[in-house]
């Protein structure tokens, strides 16, 4: 049974609990709850829709599971009450995405979607978006499901298009996610440098020296000429 399939996690465990019991008409819910390492009252509140299903809990559900890496974030994605702190910078909507549920999205390909979605021939399409950024159809529509979720696109008369103008992290705040998410595209540009010709790259920098006591105003300065 996919989970990816899924847009509530009553309605997947719910319909786990069907396919077992029409295998094995003995099988209930206290044995349920015990293959998911819960108690059966516990399990049964989630159930009923009386207790929410925390992130421990939802891990804990998909090690039981066996659920693949895709698997049990979506099943993360859809214990969470996702929100974006919206704003109003240089004329555009910015918003700002907690650092709770970024881990969420931290694999490059669901910026890269918002950004391919800015392209001329752009379409929704899985097969599309697989060919255009090298990834499989189940990580793009695993992908695009999250970035509904949490706001960033939306459908608008049966259509999908892009919520927000930007998106931006809190700034200056350790987090493995975003080091995950640096690392990545730092391993994209690693790849490229090798890979592609210079003709369809831009790699570059420069060097230069300055008090450390003026680096906040430096980052600073820097972040003002991205945006």
């Amino acid at each position: 049974m996919n989970i990816l399939n899924y847009d509530s996690y009553i309605d997947f465990l719910r319909a786990e609990l069907e396919r077992r019991v029409r295998n094995n008409p003995q099988y209930s819910l206290r044995s349920y709850a015990r293959d998911l390492k819960m108690s059966p009252g516990e399990f049964s509140q989630i159930l009923n829709e009386k207790r929410k299903l925390t992130a421990k809990g939802a891990l804990k559900i998909s090690e039981a599971l066996g659920l693949s890496e895709i698997e049990k974030k979506h099943l993360l994605l859809l214990t969470q009450d996702l929100k974006l702190n919206a704003g109003v910078e240089n004329g555009q909507s910015k918003s700002i995405l907690d650092l709770e549920y970024f881990k969420v999205i931290e694999g490059w390909y669901h910026f890269a979607i918002l950004n391919l979605s800015d392209c001329v021939g752009f379409k929704w399409d899985i097969k599309y978006i697989s060919k255009r950024l090298g990834i499989s159809p189940i990580e793009v529509k695993a992908a695009v499901d999250r970035l509904l979720k949490v706001h960033l696109l939306k459908k608008k008369n049966k259509k999908i298009v892009v919520e927000k103008e930007y998106v931006e992290t809190p700034q200056d705040i350790p987090s493995g996610s975003i080091k995950s998410y640096h690392q990545s595209i730092l391993e994209k540009a690693s790849t490229a440098l090798f890979e592609q010709s210079v003709n369809e790259r831009e790699i570059s920098g420069v060097g230069f020296g300055f008090d450390e006591k003026y680096l906040p105003q430096v980052k600073k300065e820097i972040r003002e000429f991205q945006d």
